[in-house]
């Protein structure tokens, strides 16, 4: 395996696993919190998450790209793999700017002494769109995983 593979698989296997690990432990404790600490918790986890998971989904696409181009021969399995890896990166990232990050956005702006009345709605959509992105990012990986095995 070349190191430009084992980096594509690496910064998946961030990806994927932070995301995991946010419908695992976050979201369910986000069901278990009252408005204040819910929002409080939101807003500056979300913070954090964007800083390294855009950098890092990006930064995989375009090691995946990589490795893809150096393995040569587009009729090959892997290749077909890797480039279904990357389209559900793609895939991932459009979606997160479209409903996470929106939904985002809206609870930054709320108040924790005020909440929305829709507040549980709202937590309910952002944990739905979640597991979506995480599986859209689980599968890039297992895709990538088995295409450089493959090699």
């Amino acid at each position: 395996m070349k190191i430009i593979d084992l980096v594509s698989i690496f910064l998946l296997m961030i990806v994927s696993g932070g995301w995991i690990a946010v419908c695992a432990v976050f979201a369910p404790a986000y069901k278990k919190m009252s408005a204040a600490t819910y929002i409080e918790a939101e807003v500056l986890n979300s913070k954090r998450a964007c800083k390294h998971f855009a950098p890092a989904l990006i930064l995989a696409a375009i090691f995946t790209l990589w490795s893809m181009l150096t393995h040569g021969d587009s009729s090959m399995f892997p290749y077909i793999l890797s480039g279904a890896s990357v389209l559900l990166m793609v895939t991932a990232g459009v979606f997160v700017k479209l409903k996470v990050l929106t939904i985002n956005h809206e609870i930054e702006k709320w108040s924790p002494a005020a909440p929305p009345e829709n507040w549980q709605a709202v937590r309910a959509k952002w944990i739905h769109y979640h597991g979506i992105r995480t599986i859209l990012g689980v599968a890039a990986f297992v895709l990538q995983a088995v295409a450089v095995i493959w090699w």
